[in-house]
């Protein structure tokens, strides 16, 4: 039994080390960021499947749910790794993703 969860303990560190291989691996930060979030759409995916097999009107909320939760994701990790980097070159824009914050502006560009 202890070699047994040897083994798979092994190959789930195993896949952790290929998953952030792969995501590291993409060129540009759009793509490393979808790439990061991708298990989000494929376990969306497993569920809504799920609930159709099931045959359940619930396919399209959970589809829904797990859309907007991929969304998040996806902002939060732009948040943390690049949304700094893009307010210093944009300095009063509005953020992408959100409708309403802008970057800050430094007081000397707000006299100009």
């Amino acid at each position: 039994m202890k070699k047994l969860v040897e083994f798979f303990a092994g190959t789930l560190v195993a896949c952790l080390v290929l998953f952030v291989a792969w995501v590291f691996l993409a060129g540009a930060p759009d793509e490393r960021i979808d790439r990061a979030c991708r298990p989000v759409i494929w376990v969306g995916k497993v569920f809504s499947s799920a609930s159709m097999a099931a045959d359940t009107d619930y396919s399209g909320g959970i589809s829904s749910g797990f859309s907007n939760f991929n969304k998040g994701c996806q902002l939060t990790i732009w948040d943390y790794f690049y949304a700094r980097k893009w307010c210093v070159t944009h300095p009063g824009k509005l953020i992408p993703g959100d409708q309403y914050d802008r970057c800050p502006v430094a007081n000397h560009q707000e006299n100009t």
